[in-house]
Order: C-alpha cells, then sequence, then structure tokens
C-alpha cells in the first residue's frame, strides 16, 4: 500500500487539502489509509457474524443455519 499511500499523499498535496487542518499530507494519508484497513476488518467481522461470504463476483451466498438465526435474534434482541 506504500505506492496508493504516495498517491494519496501526492492527491492531498495538489489540493491543499491539508491546510485547514495544518495536518502534513503524509500523515492525512496514512490515516485514511488506517480507516480503509479498520473498513475491510469491520466488514470481514461483519461477513463472519452473518455467516456469508462476500467476495467480488460472488451474487448469491448460503446464510447461516436456523440455530444460529435463533442465537443472533437472541443476541440482536438484548441489544436493542
Amino acid at each position: 500500500m506504500e505506492d496508493l499511500q504516495k498517491q494519496i499523499e501526492d492527491l492531498i498535496n495538489r489540493n491543499c487539502a491539508e491546510n485547514e487542518s495544518n495536518t502534513p499530507d503524509f500523515i492525512l494519508a496514512e490515516y485514511l489509509l488506517d480507516c480503509l484497513r479498520t473498513w475491510n476488518n469491520t466488514t470481514k467481522k461483519r461477513d463472519k457474524w452473518y455467516s456469508v461470504n462476500l467476495e467480488p463476483g460472488n451474487s448469491s451466498f448460503a446464510c447461516c443455519t436456523d440455530s444460529d438465526k435463533a442465537v443472533k435474534n437472541a443476541h440482536h434482541e438484548e441489544v436493542h
């Protein structure tokens, strides 16, 4: 991701997007990539929770068993 980070840094710099926060472009680029990593990890946890495998090109997926659904529904009701 080093190449992507450099591209983001350059984009931030070209657009003076760092000026308002007075934060160096490399710190902002690192932050944005950290957000992307966190999002990716979070969606993987969500997929695991729902027992699905969402991958590019996978237009269908099997859901969990009835007993898994009951456990997850019970947990959801406790939380809400």
